[in-house]
């Protein structure tokens, strides 16, 4: 479940880019927690691959298991999580 691909995705990294809700609550279910295995290559977060992609109910769902420091975290670059939701104007994100 730790496992992360030659560029740094983890499974958490997938099921958040590809909008998979269940699979996130199933992998959280499980024990994988989005701040412990989630951080990929560019220091993206979960909450970061969600927020750029505009899934605001995975968003939610990332800021109540892993709080305010999940959002605050930054990435590579020093964008937060809502820095790359307003970079792609994902304003409810």
């Amino acid at each position: 479940v730790y496992a992360a691909d030659a560029k740094g995705k983890t499974a958490w990294s997938w099921a958040v880019a590809n909008g998979h809700l269940g699979v996130m609550k199933l992998l959280c279910g499980a024990g994988c927690r989005p701040l412990v295995s989630s951080v990929d290559a560019n220091l993206w977060t979960p909450a970061h691959i969600a927020a750029s992609s505009g899934y605001e109910a995975a968003l939610e769902w990332l800021a109540g298991e892993g709080g305010a420091a999940l959002l605050d975290m930054r990435d590579r670059y020093g964008s937060t999580a809502a820095h790359r939701a307003a970079e792609r104007g994902h304003v409810g994100a």
